[in-house]
Protein backbone atom coordinates (compact mmCIF):
# COMPACT_ATOMS: atom_id res chain seq x y z
CA UNK A 1 0.00 0.00 0.00
CA UNK A 2 3.04 2.02 0.93
CA UNK A 3 4.12 1.53 -2.59
CA UNK A 4 0.90 2.45 -4.49
CA UNK A 5 0.64 6.09 -2.65
CA UNK A 6 3.77 7.31 -2.61
CA UNK A 7 3.62 6.66 -6.97
CA UNK A 8 0.11 7.99 -6.76
CA UNK A 9 1.39 11.20 -4.77
CA UNK A 10 4.61 11.08 -7.27
CA UNK A 11 2.45 11.35 -10.39
CA UNK A 12 -0.45 13.75 -9.45
CA UNK A 13 2.32 16.29 -8.50
CA UNK A 14 4.17 15.48 -11.29
CA UNK A 15 0.93 15.78 -13.92
CA UNK A 16 -0.06 18.98 -12.17
CA UNK A 17 3.04 20.95 -12.90
CA UNK A 18 3.00 22.04 -16.61
CA UNK A 19 5.69 21.55 -18.97
CA UNK A 20 7.14 24.65 -19.98
CA UNK A 21 7.62 25.89 -23.67
CA UNK A 22 10.62 27.37 -22.78
CA UNK A 23 12.77 24.74 -21.79
CA UNK A 24 14.90 22.62 -24.26
CA UNK A 25 14.19 19.16 -25.75
CA UNK A 26 15.72 17.30 -23.08
CA UNK A 27 13.83 18.72 -20.37
CA UNK A 28 10.60 18.01 -21.93
CA UNK A 29 11.73 14.64 -22.74
CA UNK A 30 12.94 14.07 -19.12
CA UNK A 31 9.33 15.31 -17.73
CA UNK A 32 7.69 13.27 -20.00
CA UNK A 33 9.17 10.13 -18.70
CA UNK A 34 9.22 10.74 -15.02
CA UNK A 35 5.26 11.34 -15.49
CA UNK A 36 4.92 7.95 -17.49
CA UNK A 37 6.81 6.56 -14.74
CA UNK A 38 5.02 8.02 -12.07
CA UNK A 39 1.94 6.11 -14.01
CA UNK A 40 3.53 3.27 -14.11
CA UNK A 41 4.10 2.57 -10.49
CA UNK A 42 0.52 2.85 -10.01
CA UNK A 43 -0.34 0.03 -12.18
CA UNK A 44 2.93 -1.88 -10.90
CA UNK A 45 2.04 -1.65 -6.98
CA UNK A 46 -1.49 -2.65 -7.50
CA UNK A 47 -0.31 -5.54 -9.36
CA UNK A 48 2.28 -6.29 -6.18
CA UNK A 49 -0.34 -6.01 -4.14
CA UNK A 50 -2.67 -7.98 -5.90
CA UNK A 51 -0.04 -10.77 -5.93
CA UNK A 52 1.40 -10.62 -2.12
CA UNK A 53 -2.45 -11.02 -0.80
CA UNK A 54 -3.42 -13.82 -3.35
CA UNK A 55 -0.12 -16.08 -2.22
CA UNK A 56 -1.48 -15.76 1.17
CA UNK A 57 -5.11 -17.54 0.70
CA UNK A 58 -6.51 -20.92 2.38
CA UNK A 59 -9.61 -22.24 2.26
CA UNK A 60 -10.47 -21.20 5.75
CA UNK A 61 -14.69 -22.32 5.96
CA UNK A 62 -13.76 -26.14 6.75
CA UNK A 63 -10.54 -25.93 8.48
CA UNK A 64 -8.89 -27.38 5.70
CA UNK A 65 -5.93 -27.02 3.69
CA UNK A 66 -4.62 -24.65 6.03
CA UNK A 67 -1.14 -22.78 4.37
CA UNK A 68 1.66 -20.88 6.08
CA UNK A 69 0.64 -16.75 6.04
CA UNK A 70 2.76 -14.78 3.16
CA UNK A 71 4.08 -11.80 4.57
CA UNK A 72 3.05 -8.65 2.51
CA UNK A 73 3.39 -4.47 3.23
CA UNK A 74 -0.37 -4.80 3.05
CA UNK A 75 -1.32 -6.63 5.78
CA UNK A 76 -0.55 -7.25 9.08
CA UNK A 77 1.59 -10.38 10.26
CA UNK A 78 -0.90 -14.07 10.15
CA UNK A 79 -3.45 -11.88 8.29
CA UNK A 80 -4.49 -15.71 6.96
CA UNK A 81 -3.15 -17.68 9.52
CA UNK A 82 -6.31 -18.60 11.99
CA UNK A 83 -4.25 -19.73 14.63
CA UNK A 84 -2.48 -16.34 14.90
CA UNK A 85 -3.90 -13.50 16.87
CA UNK A 86 -3.15 -11.54 13.89
CA UNK A 87 -5.67 -13.38 11.60
CA UNK A 88 -8.08 -10.92 9.96
CA UNK A 89 -11.13 -12.98 11.17
CA UNK A 90 -9.94 -11.65 14.67
CA UNK A 91 -9.88 -7.89 13.29
CA UNK A 92 -13.43 -8.07 11.92
CA UNK A 93 -14.85 -9.65 15.76
CA UNK A 94 -12.73 -6.40 16.88
CA UNK A 95 -14.43 -4.11 14.87
CA UNK A 96 -18.07 -5.32 15.76
CA UNK A 97 -18.42 -7.28 12.38
CA UNK A 98 -18.27 -4.32 10.12
CA UNK A 99 -17.41 -5.48 6.68
CA UNK A 100 -16.57 -1.68 5.74
CA UNK A 101 -12.90 -1.61 5.50
CA UNK A 102 -12.76 -5.13 3.88
CA UNK A 103 -15.04 -3.63 1.04
CA UNK A 104 -13.09 -0.25 0.68
CA UNK A 105 -10.54 -1.97 -1.13
CA UNK A 106 -11.83 -5.20 -1.92
CA UNK A 107 -15.49 -3.85 -3.56
CA UNK A 108 -18.64 -3.88 -2.32
CA UNK A 109 -19.14 -7.39 -3.90
CA UNK A 110 -15.89 -8.76 -2.70
CA UNK A 111 -14.72 -9.61 -5.96
CA UNK A 112 -11.89 -7.51 -6.23
CA UNK A 113 -12.14 -4.10 -5.51
CA UNK A 114 -9.62 -1.75 -6.04
CA UNK A 115 -6.85 -4.70 -5.47
CA UNK A 116 -7.99 -7.09 -7.90
CA UNK A 117 -7.96 -9.83 -5.38
CA UNK A 118 -11.62 -11.60 -4.41
CA UNK A 119 -12.39 -12.84 -1.18
CA UNK A 120 -14.32 -15.20 -3.02
CA UNK A 121 -10.51 -17.45 -3.30
CA UNK A 122 -10.67 -18.33 -0.14
CA UNK A 123 -14.56 -18.04 1.12
CA UNK A 124 -16.12 -19.88 -1.78
CA UNK A 125 -19.78 -18.52 -1.02
CA UNK A 126 -18.61 -15.20 -0.06
CA UNK A 127 -17.29 -13.73 3.17
CA UNK A 128 -20.56 -12.90 4.50
CA UNK A 129 -21.82 -16.76 4.38
CA UNK A 130 -23.02 -18.11 6.90
CA UNK A 131 -20.49 -20.62 7.39
CA UNK A 132 -18.15 -18.22 7.00
CA UNK A 133 -18.48 -17.41 10.70
CA UNK A 134 -19.79 -20.80 11.87
CA UNK A 135 -20.73 -24.19 11.19
CA UNK A 136 -18.99 -26.06 8.05
CA UNK A 137 -19.01 -26.50 4.62
CA UNK A 138 -21.64 -29.18 4.90
CA UNK A 139 -23.84 -27.64 7.89
CA UNK A 140 -24.07 -23.90 8.71
CA UNK A 141 -24.71 -24.80 12.02
CA UNK A 142 -22.33 -25.59 14.55
CA UNK A 143 -19.42 -27.41 14.53
CA UNK A 144 -17.54 -24.85 14.93
CA UNK A 145 -18.98 -21.92 16.75
CA UNK A 146 -18.05 -18.38 17.00
CA UNK A 147 -15.09 -18.80 19.23
CA UNK A 148 -14.14 -21.91 17.01
CA UNK A 149 -15.14 -24.55 19.51
CA UNK A 150 -16.25 -28.18 18.46
CA UNK A 151 -16.90 -30.07 21.10
CA UNK A 152 -20.65 -30.53 22.10
CA UNK A 153 -19.63 -29.36 25.51
CA UNK A 154 -19.35 -25.98 23.85
CA UNK A 155 -22.65 -24.01 24.69
CA UNK A 156 -22.42 -22.52 20.78
CA UNK A 157 -22.13 -25.84 19.60
CA UNK A 158 -23.69 -27.89 22.13
CA UNK A 159 -27.22 -30.37 20.08
CA UNK A 160 -27.30 -28.52 16.89
CA UNK A 161 -26.73 -31.15 14.80
CA UNK A 162 -28.85 -33.75 16.65
CA UNK A 163 -31.65 -31.05 16.32
CA UNK A 164 -30.89 -30.33 12.93
CA UNK A 165 -30.19 -33.72 11.28
CA UNK A 166 -32.42 -36.85 10.56
CA UNK A 167 -31.68 -39.62 12.68
CA UNK A 168 -32.97 -42.25 14.97
CA UNK A 169 -35.58 -40.08 16.75
CA UNK A 170 -37.11 -36.94 14.17
CA UNK A 171 -36.70 -36.19 10.53
CA UNK A 172 -34.81 -33.27 11.80
CA UNK A 173 -35.80 -29.69 12.28
CA UNK A 174 -34.89 -26.31 10.86
CA UNK A 175 -33.04 -23.15 12.01
CA UNK A 176 -36.57 -21.41 12.55
CA UNK A 177 -37.91 -23.62 15.12
CA UNK A 178 -35.15 -22.39 18.10
CA UNK A 179 -34.03 -19.00 16.32
CA UNK A 180 -35.29 -15.93 14.31
CA UNK A 181 -32.82 -16.42 10.89
CA UNK A 182 -32.04 -13.44 9.73
CA UNK A 183 -32.38 -12.34 5.99
CA UNK A 184 -28.52 -10.58 5.31
CA UNK A 185 -25.56 -10.22 7.23
CA UNK A 186 -26.36 -7.31 8.28
CA UNK A 187 -29.55 -7.53 9.17
CA UNK A 188 -30.21 -5.57 12.81
CA UNK A 189 -31.29 -9.47 14.32
CA UNK A 190 -28.44 -11.05 13.24
CA UNK A 191 -25.03 -9.80 15.37
CA UNK A 192 -25.55 -8.94 18.82
CA UNK A 193 -22.71 -7.58 20.50
CA UNK A 194 -24.15 -6.67 23.77
CA UNK A 195 -25.16 -10.51 24.33
CA UNK A 196 -22.99 -12.57 22.07
CA UNK A 197 -24.43 -16.03 20.53
CA UNK A 198 -27.70 -16.44 18.58
CA UNK A 199 -30.94 -15.55 20.96
CA UNK A 200 -33.36 -18.37 21.44
CA UNK A 201 -36.32 -17.76 20.34
CA UNK A 202 -39.59 -19.85 19.84
CA UNK A 203 -42.36 -17.42 18.86
CA UNK A 204 -44.50 -19.30 16.30
CA UNK A 205 -42.79 -22.68 16.47
CA UNK A 206 -42.93 -26.33 17.26
CA UNK A 207 -42.27 -26.12 20.99
CA UNK A 208 -45.40 -24.26 21.69
CA UNK A 209 -47.45 -27.06 20.05
CA UNK A 210 -51.12 -27.46 21.77
CA UNK A 211 -52.52 -30.92 22.34
CA UNK A 212 -56.13 -31.74 23.04
CA UNK A 213 -58.97 -30.49 21.68
CA UNK A 214 -59.93 -27.25 20.01
CA UNK A 215 -60.27 -24.76 23.04
CA UNK A 216 -58.73 -26.71 25.49
CA UNK A 217 -56.06 -29.24 26.39
CA UNK A 218 -52.53 -28.05 27.16
CA UNK A 219 -50.50 -25.22 26.29
CA UNK A 220 -47.16 -25.69 26.61
CA UNK A 221 -44.88 -22.27 27.34
CA UNK A 222 -41.42 -23.02 26.14
CA UNK A 223 -38.25 -21.12 28.26
CA UNK A 224 -34.24 -21.58 27.62
CA UNK A 225 -32.24 -20.89 30.45
CA UNK A 226 -29.37 -19.10 29.06
CA UNK A 227 -27.78 -19.63 32.59
CA UNK A 228 -27.68 -22.96 32.61
CA UNK A 229 -27.95 -24.07 28.96
CA UNK A 230 -31.74 -25.89 29.35
CA UNK A 231 -34.79 -26.05 27.84
CA UNK A 232 -38.22 -26.60 29.26
CA UNK A 233 -41.84 -26.23 29.32
CA UNK A 234 -41.55 -27.66 25.35
CA UNK A 235 -43.61 -29.91 23.25
CA UNK A 236 -40.37 -31.16 21.54
CA UNK A 237 -39.29 -32.84 25.06
CA UNK A 238 -42.74 -33.83 26.69
CA UNK A 239 -44.89 -30.93 27.06
CA UNK A 240 -48.48 -32.08 25.79
CA UNK A 241 -51.10 -34.22 27.87
CA UNK A 242 -50.09 -37.97 28.40
CA UNK A 243 -46.50 -36.69 28.07
CA UNK A 244 -43.44 -35.75 31.01
CA UNK A 245 -44.49 -31.95 31.06
CA UNK A 246 -42.28 -31.51 33.33
CA UNK A 247 -39.20 -32.70 31.51
CA UNK A 248 -35.99 -30.06 31.49
CA UNK A 249 -33.21 -31.27 28.87
CA UNK A 250 -29.44 -30.03 29.15
CA UNK A 251 -28.58 -28.42 25.95
CA UNK A 252 -24.66 -29.51 26.10
CA UNK A 253 -25.08 -33.03 27.79
CA UNK A 254 -25.64 -36.17 26.11
CA UNK A 255 -28.62 -38.60 25.85
CA UNK A 256 -30.99 -36.20 26.39
CA UNK A 257 -33.95 -37.40 24.30
CA UNK A 258 -33.82 -41.57 25.54
CA UNK A 259 -37.08 -43.55 24.75
CA UNK A 260 -39.16 -42.83 27.93
CA UNK A 261 -37.88 -39.41 28.37
CA UNK A 262 -40.83 -37.42 26.66
CA UNK A 263 -43.57 -40.02 27.20
CA UNK A 264 -42.99 -42.46 29.19
CA UNK A 265 -40.65 -44.16 32.27
CA UNK A 266 -36.89 -42.70 31.51
CA UNK A 267 -35.85 -44.92 33.78
CA UNK A 268 -37.05 -47.74 32.43
CA UNK A 269 -36.99 -46.85 28.84
CA UNK A 270 -40.79 -47.70 28.51
CA UNK A 271 -42.76 -45.03 26.16
CA UNK A 272 -46.20 -45.79 27.43
CA UNK A 273 -47.96 -42.51 28.50
CA UNK A 274 -48.33 -42.19 31.87
CA UNK A 275 -52.33 -40.96 31.48
CA UNK A 276 -55.18 -40.85 28.56
CA UNK A 277 -53.65 -44.23 26.70
CA UNK A 278 -54.88 -47.57 25.69
CA UNK A 279 -53.98 -50.12 28.72
CA UNK A 280 -53.53 -53.78 28.15
CA UNK A 281 -51.79 -55.89 25.70
CA UNK A 282 -51.75 -53.55 23.70
CA UNK A 283 -48.97 -51.22 26.17
CA UNK A 284 -46.67 -53.88 24.63
CA UNK A 285 -47.53 -53.03 20.71
CA UNK A 286 -46.65 -49.74 19.47
CA UNK A 287 -47.44 -51.05 16.20
CA UNK A 288 -50.93 -52.00 16.54
CA UNK A 289 -51.95 -48.65 16.80
CA UNK A 290 -48.87 -46.46 15.54
CA UNK A 291 -48.40 -47.26 11.73
CA UNK A 292 -48.79 -45.62 8.70
CA UNK A 293 -49.98 -47.02 5.39
CA UNK A 294 -48.26 -46.86 1.85
CA UNK A 295 -49.93 -47.23 -1.37
CA UNK A 296 -50.56 -50.84 -1.48
CA UNK A 297 -52.63 -50.32 2.15
CA UNK A 298 -49.44 -52.29 3.57
CA UNK A 299 -48.78 -51.25 7.31
CA UNK A 300 -45.49 -49.58 8.02
CA UNK A 301 -45.12 -49.34 11.50
CA UNK A 302 -43.94 -45.74 13.40
CA UNK A 303 -42.40 -47.12 16.40
CA UNK A 304 -42.42 -51.02 17.54
CA UNK A 305 -41.33 -53.13 20.52
CA UNK A 306 -38.29 -55.46 19.29
CA UNK A 307 -37.73 -58.96 20.57
CA UNK A 308 -35.15 -58.13 23.46
CA UNK A 309 -37.64 -55.86 24.53
CA UNK A 310 -36.30 -52.44 23.52
CA UNK A 311 -38.25 -49.56 21.40
CA UNK A 312 -37.44 -48.50 17.71
CA UNK A 313 -38.60 -45.62 15.86
CA UNK A 314 -39.05 -47.07 12.56
CA UNK A 315 -39.90 -43.96 10.78
CA UNK A 316 -38.44 -41.25 12.26
CA UNK A 317 -39.77 -38.14 10.12
CA UNK A 318 -43.14 -38.50 11.39
CA UNK A 319 -41.67 -38.61 14.52
CA UNK A 320 -42.09 -35.35 17.06
CA UNK A 321 -43.66 -33.36 14.04
CA UNK A 322 -46.45 -32.09 16.02
CA UNK A 323 -48.56 -34.47 14.98
CA UNK A 324 -50.21 -37.77 15.62
CA UNK A 325 -50.14 -41.08 13.62
CA UNK A 326 -52.84 -43.64 14.45
CA UNK A 327 -54.62 -46.62 12.74
CA UNK A 328 -53.16 -45.26 9.19
CA UNK A 329 -53.92 -41.69 9.52
CA UNK A 330 -52.55 -38.54 10.49
CA UNK A 331 -53.72 -36.20 12.95
CA UNK A 332 -52.87 -32.32 13.61
CA UNK A 333 -52.94 -33.01 17.47
CA UNK A 334 -53.06 -29.13 17.84
CA UNK A 335 -52.50 -25.39 17.15
CA UNK A 336 -49.99 -23.07 18.52
CA UNK A 337 -51.42 -19.74 20.27
CA UNK A 338 -51.75 -17.66 17.20
CA UNK A 339 -53.92 -20.49 15.60
CA UNK A 340 -51.51 -20.89 12.94
CA UNK A 341 -50.60 -24.67 12.24
CA UNK A 342 -47.00 -26.11 13.20
CA UNK A 343 -45.66 -27.97 10.44
CA UNK A 344 -42.44 -27.72 9.19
Amino acid sequence: MWFVHICQRYATARSARPISMNKDRRARRLEHLTGNLGFGCICIGRIVCALLVLSGCSKLEDGSQRMNPVESQFHNSGWTDPSDSGFHGNAIVAQGYSMKECQSCHGIDYKGGVTTVSCFTCHQRGPEACNTCHGSAASIAPPRDLAGDTMTSARGVGAHQKHLKAATISGGYHCSTCHRPPESFSDPNHINLTSPGAAVIFSDSLAYTRSGESGEGHFPNPKYDRANGSCADTYCHGSFIGGNQNTVVIWTASNQAPCGSCHGDPATDNPLPIEDHVRGTLIQNCQGCHFIQDSTGHRLPVAERLPDGTYRIDIPAVHGNGKLNLVGGEIQIGEDRKGRSNRL
